[in-house]
């Protein structure tokens, strides 16, 4: 049987969440084990397999460490670093929720190049000591809005800066329909099925990113 496993740190719990709900379906239908075990202040998301099934397992685990490294890791990175004030709460959210979407795949493909299936992946260090393009990347991108963090409280900028960040995400799907109402939304797909419904404009910002359509209808 094939085993690995995946060490956060106890504080990022929502992150060993998302890994572990994100692999419950694969790992249970090729019929293995996954859980979560705590140990001096450390969480390790363990999952375990039959060898004729490792590849197929990999390959989702490679998926949900890159998403995970890519969207909860990147935010810690900028809510570290990122120096843009005086812009209100919905303003910077959104441009937040733009830095982490742009060049998305870029971020993915880094982490993919350096992720090995050792058997134990510790998060922190890997992010530190193996992915260290990745970081002076993401240090680059919070230079730059930094050092124009004057040049951006004027809203035409910042709105022309949006608009350029959110123009150069990679889109994942054709489009989505959006519909508000009394400050609360619900998202469609093209055939008008619901994904998702009951959401303030923080949760619908955060979801079309997440989604990246390339058209909003």
């Amino acid at each position: 049987m094939w085993e690995f496993s995946i060490t956060i740190n106890k504080e990022k719990q929502k992150i060993a969440s998302f890994i572990c709900s994100s692999l419950k379906d694969i790992v249970n239908e090729v019929k293995g084990i996954i859980t979560i075990y705590e140990k001096n202040n450390l969480l390790s998301v363990i999952v375990a397999c039959e060898e004729t099934d490792k590849i197929k397992v990999q390959y989702q685990i490679a998926d949900v460490i890159s998403k995970a490294i890519c969207v909860f890791m990147k935010e810690d990175f900028l809510d570290q670093h990122l120096k843009i004030k005086k812009r209100n709460k919905f303003e910077s959210f959104t441009f937040k929720k733009a830095l982490i979407s742009f060049d998305r795949e870029t971020d993915r493909f880094i982490i993919n190049k350096y992720l090995c299936f050792d058997k134990n992946l510790v998060l922190e260090s890997f992010f530190y000591f193996k992915l260290i393009p990745l970081k002076e990347k993401w240090e680059e991108l919070v230079k730059i809005a930094n050092d124009n963090s004057t040049y951006l409280l004027s809203d035409d900028s910042f709105i022309e800066l949006l608009r350029f960040l959110v123009e150069n995400i990679e889109f994942n799907i054709e489009g989505l329909k959006v519909k508000i109402k009394n400050e609360t939304a619900e998202i469609f797909d093209l055939e008008n099925n619901v994904i998702c419904e009951s959401l303030n404009l923080y949760a619908l910002v955060e979801k079309i990113f997440e989604f990246s359509p390339q058209k909003i209808y």
